[in-house]
């Protein structure tokens, strides 16, 4: 196995310079240990297998694959996987979800369509007062999190909520600098070849 040697070649120096190997995980060079789950729910990653107990995927009603799902995003909070707060965040939705499904006469989890999620990401909130544009995203992110949860299980292979789009949220814009933040820049800027300071 190649050696990386620690030292400087002279045609090679600072960050182009070879450091050895050892103590560094896959997922960053910046520290050792465990990589970091990053707050993410498990995903299935292989083959989709059935539930067992199940015929067919899907054939089960929402509010039981919701109580399948929940119980196993607790354990994923147990693990600290996961954060509290976005899985109190997504079960709260989740409850309307089932509740507007049930109004629908949805008997089971294969009937649930991308235009009833979409139809239900933008229904009016509970006084009446149309949706905001963050909720529409909260909304899909619970929906397209419970589907992928019900992947891992074993309950459907499919995500309705995946094809639902929305219209791109706005991008960052910068201004063009005035003449107090180019002297500003021009005051905190590099001043000498060893100073370590950047505009």
């Amino acid at each position: 196995m190649y050696q990386a040697t620690p030292q400087a070649t002279p045609k090679q120096r600072g960050r182009y310079r070879l450091h050895p190997p050892t103590g560094v995980d896959t997922v960053t060079r910046r520290r050792v240990g465990d990589p970091n789950p990053r707050g993410r729910l498990e995903r299935n990653v292989g083959v989709f297998r059935l539930r067992e107990g199940m015929c067919e995927s899907g054939d089960i009603t929402v509010a039981e694959a919701v109580t399948l799902v929940e119980a196993d995003w607790w354990r994923q909070v147990d693990n600290e996987t996961i954060s509290y707060a976005i899985i109190e965040s997504y079960l709260r939705d989740l409850v309307g979800f089932v509740a507007v499904m049930t109004m629908q006469g949805i008997t089971s989890v294969a009937q649930v369509t991308p235009n009833m999620v979409l139809a239900w990401c933008r229904m009016p909130v509970s006084d009446g007062s149309p949706a905001a544009e963050n909720t529409w995203f909260k909304r899909r992110s619970a929906v397209r999190s419970f589907f992928e949860t019900c992947r891992c299980l074993g309950i459907a292979d499919g995500n309705p909520a995946k094809a639902v789009e929305f219209p791109q949220r706005s991008g960052r814009f910068v201004n063009a600098f005035d003449d107090a933040s180019v002297a500003q820049l021009k005051r905190v800027s590099r001043s000498t070849l060893g100073d370590t300071r950047l505009p």
